[in-house]
């Protein structure tokens, strides 16, 4: 599963053998080892030594050798294939320069909130700076799905605006400069 965290079980191993006696599991060179440095075995567990991301890696090639107490050995390639988990990614485009507008006239601008992942994109905040407002909140932007924000600049004193408009979604922290 991606988004693990470090030392997160991965699998258990078990050994058939007539004799029934305990038993060493290793990460070994050769064939098919192209990824043991990603993981480490304790007792008979497998464990991650690393985060995994689905998008970048969906699997990994492991080669486990088992020794019993009379040393006989048994070595293996495994396949470990890391699930998908549907993550959303926020992405914000639109107008930064804000024409000059008169005190106490409102200036309609858009912004547009992108979900660039595979999973739901809820914004759970939305915060302006001084003379700029709209939503402070937007749910369910389905994956590859877009949706524009009417928002409203309206100067109350003469002075220059500036500012950062930031958006904290499931998808990451966007901010957007605006003037």
């Amino acid at each position: 599963l991606e988004n693990n965290a470090i030392d997160d079980l991965v699998g258990t191993f078990s050994t058939t053998d007539p004799d029934a006696d305990g038993y060493v599991y290793s990460l070994v060179s050769g064939t098919g080892d192209g990824d043991n440095a990603s993981f480490k075995i304790t007792n008979d567990q497998l464990l991650a030594k690393e985060v995994f991301d689905f998008e970048t890696k969906a699997s990994y090639s492991i080669l486990v050798s088992t020794i019993d107490n009379h040393g006989a050995s048994f070595t293996k390639q495994f396949t470990i294939t890391i699930d998908n988990v549907p993550e959303a990614i926020l992405r914000i485009t639109g107008d930064e320069q804000i024409p000059a507008t008169p005190l106490g006239i409102g200036a309609l601008f858009n912004v547009t909130v992108h979900n660039d992942g595979d999973g739901v994109l809820n914004v759970t905040s939305i915060t302006y700076p001084n003379g700029f407002s709209g939503p402070v909140l937007l749910n369910n932007i389905a994956p590859g799905a877009s949706q524009i924000l009417d928002l409203i600049f309206l100067p109350n004193l003469p002075q220059t605006y500036k500012g950062k408009i930031t958006f904290t979604s499931n998808g990451g922290m966007q901010e957007l400069d605006v003037m």
